[in-house]
């Protein structure tokens, strides 16, 4: 993806977020992240910032990033806590009992 497609994806996130009254910031305090961590995440991989932003939407992240994501859901660049079950789309999540 070029710097002018990821420019405008960043633009129209910020809309979104915007017609829904909230900020990358705020998005990001709410889930529990560093303030810049959703800016952050419109740059580069940021799993966890990705899917703060994406619920905040109603959406997926792979919809929004869909270069960052496998066609199964599957992260390209896995989180850095490193738990696999956070990598895993929600579809092949197991329970724990």
């Amino acid at each position: 993806m070029n710097l002018r497609a990821i420019k405008h994806r960043a633009i129209d996130i910020r809309g979104l977020l915007h017609k829904r009254g909230l900020t990358l910031t705020g998005v990001a305090l709410a889930a529990g992240l560093p303030e810049a961590a959703c800016r952050v995440a419109l740059r580069q991989p940021y799993y966890h910032a990705e899917q703060a932003i994406a619920r905040a939407l109603d959406t997926t992240a792979q919809r929004l990033f869909p270069e960052r994501y496998e066609p199964d859901g599957t992260p390209l660049h896995p989180p850095k806590d490193g738990s696999a079950a956070a990598v895993r789309p929600a579809s092949q999540k197991r329970d724990c009992a």
